[in-house]
């Protein structure tokens, strides 16, 4: 074979692995233009915020994509559908876990129930305090 032939033979080699690549490619952009609308509608359900409704599809297609773009495209819609779900379980997770603390967090101005300055004070052992006397005067 001479040059030129040789390198027209590895171009055609790699053309069918590429044309291959490409289709994959389209296939997987169908599969998800086709599961878009449902997926956000899911999301919004559950979350009750389209900014949020957003970010989890958004999320849910990359980590479908990043994982699964290599099985056979009759396992996509489940396996779509099961990497969604677990985004909405983790979000209303950290929600409940958020809204725990912001709802301990939160203190009413007016309120004067204030839990650290309502406990009681410890009884002062009197060996602490002539040993906290002797350290100030020492210091």
């Amino acid at each position: 074979m001479t040059s030129c032939t040789q390198s027209v033979y590895l171009m055609n080699a790699q053309v069918p692995e590429q044309a291959t690549q490409d289709a994959a490619y389209r296939d997987m952009d169908a599969f998800l233009k086709g599961v878009e609308r449902r997926a956000y509608v899911m999301a919004e359900m559950a979350t009750r915020n389209p900014d949020d409704a957003l970010d989890l599809v958004q999320d849910a297609m990359l980590a479908f994509v990043r994982r699964y773009a290599g099985k056979p495209q009759g396992e996509w819609a489940p396996l779509f559908h099961r990497v969604l779900q677990n985004r909405i379980r983790d979000w209303a997770r950290r929600r409940k876990v958020r809204s725990r603390w912001t709802a301990w967090l939160q203190r009413n101005d007016e309120d004067d129930n204030d839990p650290i300055q309502q406990a009681p004070t410890p009884p002062q052992d009197p060996w602490i305090r002539r040993w906290t006397r002797k350290w100030r005067l020492k210091n």
